[in-house]
C-alpha cells in the first residue's frame, strides 16, 4: 500500500470518526475488520446481557447481588476483556474503579 494511500484513507476514517463525534456518538473501526463500532451498539450489547443475567441464563450467583450481576455482564459482553481485566480480580462491593473501566473499554474497542 503507497503511503499517500494510507494517509487518505487515515484521514477519511478522522472525518467519519468527527463526523460521529458532532452527531453525539462515537464510532470506532475494530482492528480485527469486523466494522464500526458505536458507543450505541455497546450499551445496547450490554442491556442485553443484563437481560440475560436477570433470566438467570449466567446461574443463581450472577444474580446475588449489583455487583455480581455487574460482574457477569461484563463477562457475558467481552469474556475475552473481562479474562484480561478482571478476572484474576473482581470488581467488589462499593468497589469504583475507573482505570480498569478504561481499559475494559479500550479492550472492547481493539
Amino acid at each position: 500500500m503507497a503511503a499517500g494511500s494510507w494517509s487518505v484513507g487515515r484521514v477519511v476514517v478522522m472525518a467519519m470518526q468527527a463526523s460521529a463525534v458532532a452527531q453525539g456518538r462515537r464510532q470506532w473501526w475494530l482492528s480485527d475488520g469486523g466494522g464500526w463500532l458505536v458507543d450505541a451498539e455497546i450499551r445496547s450489547k450490554k442491556d442485553d446481557c443484563y437481560v440475560d443475567v436477570e433470566s438467570g441464563m449466567w446461574g443463581w450467583n450472577c444474580k446475588s447481588s449489583i455487583i455480581a450481576k455487574e460482574n457477569c455482564a461484563l463477562k457475558c459482553l467481552s469474556p475475552r476483556c473481562y479474562e484480561i481485566v478482571y478476572e484474576s480480580d473482581p470488581l467488589e462491593e462499593g468497589e469504583k474503579d475507573l482505570v480498569r473501566s478504561q481499559e475494559y473499554k479500550f479492550c472492547l474497542y481493539k
